[in-house]
C-alpha cells in the first residue's frame, strides 16, 4: 500500500508518499494548480502501482479541484478533519512546528495508522455538485450580510438610533432605500407626510401607518447630538454600508431563484420539501447534508454531530458535563437552525416541543437545536425509506412513543 498526504494551498499542493511500512516513499513533491499539474500527479500516481486500490490519498478538503480530478481517475480519497491535525503534528513532532510538507506527511501517516476514522469522498452526481456549489456561495452571502447589518447597526446606535425603529425588519428592502436616501434626521425631517407616502408606495410599501410612525419619529425631540466632527464620516459609511447590503440582498435572491430552479424536477429535494417548513433552501441544505448515498449514514447520531446541533459529552470518573459543540459543519448548523425556526408555524408538535424547552429555561438558540435535533431524526428515517413527511403519522407515532413510555414507567414500579 502507498499512503499519499496533500496539504493545498493557493497556488498549488504538498505531496507526501509513504510506503506500507511508514518509509518515506517519495520525500517532497509539488505541483501547482493547474490541468498539466494534475496529469504529472497522476502519473507519478500510475508509477506507484497498477493497482489503483492499493493508493490512497488524504487532504484536509473535499471541495477543491484535485479531489475532482483524483475521484474521476479512480483513486480512494479520504477527508482528514482539519480539526485532527494539531493532535497529529504531536504525535511527531512535540516543538509545535508546521510546514506544508510536514503537514503533507503527518496526513499520509495518519491514512496509514487511523484509516478508519477518515472519510471517504464519493463523487456526486452532477446535479448535486451544482446545488452544493451554489447553496455553500449562498450561505457565503447570507454571513456577510449578517456581519454587514451587525456593523450598520452599531454605526446607526451612535448617531441614527431611532431608524432601527423604524421597520420590523430593520434592514429590509424599504429601509435600506430609505437609508440610503435620507441618511440623518435633519433630511428626514424636511419630508411632509405626503412625500414620506410617495416614497413607501413607490417601494410597494402601502402602510398608512407606517408613514405616521415615520413622521412622528423624524420630528421626535428624543435625538443624540452626535459630534460633528466624524458626523458627516459615519453618515457616508452608512450610506455605503447600506448600499453594500441591497446588492448582497439581490444577491441572495438571484441565488435562490437558481436553487429553486435546478431542483424543482430533483426527487430528494422535493422529499425533503414534504417537511413543514423546508422551503427551497432548507430542503437543498438537507439534501447536501444527507447525500443521495442512503448508506452514507448509519444513524441520526451521526448527522446530528456533523450539523453541530448534539452537544459534546465530557465525562471523567463522576465528573460529565456537556459543551458546545464547535467542530462542526457551520452551515448546516446554520440551515437546521432556520429550518427549526420555519417549522414552529407550520407544525403543532415541534411549537409545544420548543415552548417546553423555553420553559426549562433553554435559550431560544439552544431550544432552536434540540428540536433540529429531532427534526434530523425524522428527516433521516425520510431520506432511509424514501418515504414524504406526514404530520398526522408522525403525531400519532409521538402518542404511541409517550404511551409506551407511560406503561414501561408503571410496570417498573
Amino acid at each position: 500500500m502507498f499512503y499519499t498526504g496533500i496539504d493545498w494551498e493557493d497556488k498549488g499542493y504538498v505531496v507526501r508518499i509513504l510506503s506500507d511500512d511508514g518509509e518515506v516513499f517519495k520525500k517532497h513533491l509539488y505541483y501547482e494548480k493547474k490541468q498539466d499539474d494534475f496529469i504529472k500527479f497522476s502519473k507519478t500516481l500510475d508509477n506507484l502501482s497498477e493497482d489503483k486500490s492499493e493508493i490512497l490519498i488524504g487532504i484536509e478538503t473535499n471541495h477543491n479541484p484535485i479531489v475532482n480530478f483524483l475521484l474521476k481517475k479512480g483513486y480512494k480519497t479520504y477527508v482528514i478533519n482539519p480539526n485532527m491535525m494539531e493532535s497529529l503534528r504531536m504525535r511527531h513532532s512535540q516543538s509545535g512546528k508546521k510546514s506544508d510538507s510536514f503537514d503533507a506527511f503527518v496526513i499520509a501517516d495518519s491514512l496509514r495508522t487511523d484509516l478508519k476514522n477518515h472519510e471517504l469522498v464519493k463523487e456526486q452526481d452532477s446535479k448535486l455538485k451544482q446545488l452544493d456549489i451554489i447553496l455553500r456561495q449562498y450561505s457565503s452571502v447570507k454571513d456577510e450580510m449578517h456581519r454587514i447589518s451587525e456593523q450598520l447597526s452599531a454605526l446607526l446606535k451612535d448617531f441614527y438610533p431611532a431608524f432601527l425603529d423604524l421597520f420590523s425588519t430593520k434592514f429590509c428592502k424599504t429601509a435600506l432605500d430609505l437609508l440610503i436616501n435620507y441618511p440623518d434626521f435633519e433630511s428626514l425631517e424636511a419630508l411632509s407626510k405626503v412625500e414620506i407616502k410617495t416614497f413607501l408606495w413607490s417601494k410597494r410599501c402601502y402602510q398608512n401607518k407606517k408613514v405616521e410612525e415615520i413622521y412622528e419619529i423624524a420630528h421626535s425631540t428624543n435625538r443624540i447630538n452626535s459630534d460633528e466632527d466624524v458626523f458627516e464620516i459615519r453618515k457616508s459609511i452608512a450610506k455605503k454600508l447600506a448600499i453594500k447590503m441591497k446588492a448582497l440582498n439581490d444577491e441572495i435572491v438571484k441565488y435562490e431563484n437558481m436553487l429553486e430552479k435546478l431542483s424543482e424536477d430533483d426527487k430528494d429535494v422535493q422529499l425533503f420539501r414534504t417537511l413543514p417548513g423546508a422551503g427551497p433552501i432548507i430542503s437543498v441544505g438537507l439534501l447536501s447534508l444527507f447525500g443521495r448515498d442512503r448508506s452514507n449514514y448509519q444513524n441520526a447520531e451521526e448527522v446530528c454531530a456533523i450539523s453541530g446541533v448534539v452537544p459534546v459529552t465530557v465525562q471523567s470518573g463522576s465528573y460529565k458535563h456537556n459543551k458546545f459543540r464547535f467542530a462542526c459543519n457551520k452551515m448546516y448548523r446554520n440551515i437546521l437552525r432556520q429550518f427549526a425556526f420555519s417549522s414552529l408555524s407550520q407544525s403543532k408538535w415541534a411549537l409545544t416541543y420548543y415552548k417546553r424547552k423555553r420553559k426549562e429555561g433553554k435559550k431560544n438558540s439552544h431550544a432552536l437545536r434540540c428540536l433540529g435535533r429531532l427534526w434530523i431524526k425524522v428527516a433521516f428515517s425520510m431520506w432511509k425509506n424514501n418515504k414524504p413527511y406526514n404530520e398526522n403519522d408522525h403525531l400519532a407515532s409521538i402518542v404511541k412513543h409517550n404511551f409506551n413510555n407511560e406503561l414501561a414507567e408503571k410496570s417498573g414500579k
